[in-house]
């Protein structure tokens, strides 16, 4: 693949991870009670492990109290955001693994997330930790 091709395709990616953080901004963020779970309504997430050390690629993300069979959008600020579909009882489970190898040392948050018209809004989000160190000090 050529210099300039490889140039085009990662400004596309980081033009439409912009995007996604824009539509996510617009949405109703919900800042984290305690370490690991948020809520509105009775919607949670939880992020596990949290905190996570350095190096760790491999999420699990959780969810409970969400409306069964409709989908959810779940955005960990990369792209791209995944699609679950909460079971019958509300509750879904997605094992994220990030492409790019893990997510450097720092706070992050997960947001669950539906249409509401053309709009996200965020049904329930949560802040997890990577560590500098390995395993976490």
């Amino acid at each position: 693949m050529s210099k300039g091709k490889s140039l085009g395709i990662l400004a596309a990616l980081v033009a439409a991870a912009l995007v996604v953080s824009l539509m996510a901004a617009n949405g109703t963020v919900l800042a984290g009670r305690g370490a690991n779970a948020a809520t509105r309504g009775s919607a949670t997430l939880t992020v596990s492990p949290n905190p996570a050390p350095l190096g760790t690629d491999t999420f699990l993300i959780t969810g409970a109290g969400f409306t069964p069979g409709k989908d959810v959008m779940i955005d960990l600020g990369v792209f791209p955001m995944y699609t679950v579909t909460p079971d019958g009882s509300g509750a879904f489970s997605l094992n994220f693994v990030s492409w790019s190898g893990g997510f450097y040392a720092g706070e992050f948050t997960a947001r669950a997330e539906k249409y509401k018209g053309q709009s996200l809004v965020t049904v329930a989000s949560t802040t997890f930790t990577v560590c500098s160190t390995n395993p976490c000090q």
